[in-house]
């Protein structure tokens, strides 16, 4: 009887400690909406994870804010794999049109070296319809001067 109830104890302590170790665990992944509208969080996760997990990191979230960051980092995936130091040239040309307070951040580049910022959207913006482009499947299209212009010849 003795080992039992000390057998039970034991399972129960054991129980609670891995309980208490797993909500540890939830609370630390649990990424606040602060941490995911911060360029300077942001690029150290880059460092750190990469492009993919940074991106998993925005998933599930219904904060307009930072469905729009998600949205942007989403649009820029091809350039920042390759590129991961072009983040904030990224986020700062696609997120230029917002006037959100939330968003400012992003619209200031650091000043430890050359940037160009873009003052109007010239890059398909976070949030908006994404457009895309299609070659058609014969190659590119042949233009011939001609008297009034130039005509398709393919």
């Amino acid at each position: 009887m003795l080992f039992r109830l000390t057998f039970a104890l034991n399972m129960l302590l054991i129980a609670l400690v891995f309980n208490a170790q797993g909500e540890a665990q939830k609370s630390a992944n649990k990424l606040t909406t602060q941490q995911l509208l911060d360029p300077i969080w942001i690029e150290k996760r880059l460092a750190k994870v990469g492009i993919k997990k940074l991106i998993a990191d925005y998933k599930d979230r219904k904060e307009p804010n930072v469905s729009i960051v998600r949205d942007a980092l989403v649009l820029s995936r091809s350039i920042l794999e390759k590129h991961p130091d072009a983040l904030r040239n990224q986020l700062q040309g696609r997120l230029v049109s917002y006037k959100e307070a939330a968003l400012k951040p992003f619209q200031i580049l650091p000043s430890n070296g050359v940037q160009i910022a873009l003052q109007t959207p010239t890059m398909f913006q976070s949030g908006h319809p994404r457009f895309h482009l299609f070659q058609p499947s014969c190659g590119p299209r042949k233009f011939t001067p001609g008297a009034t212009g130039f005509t398709s010849v393919g």
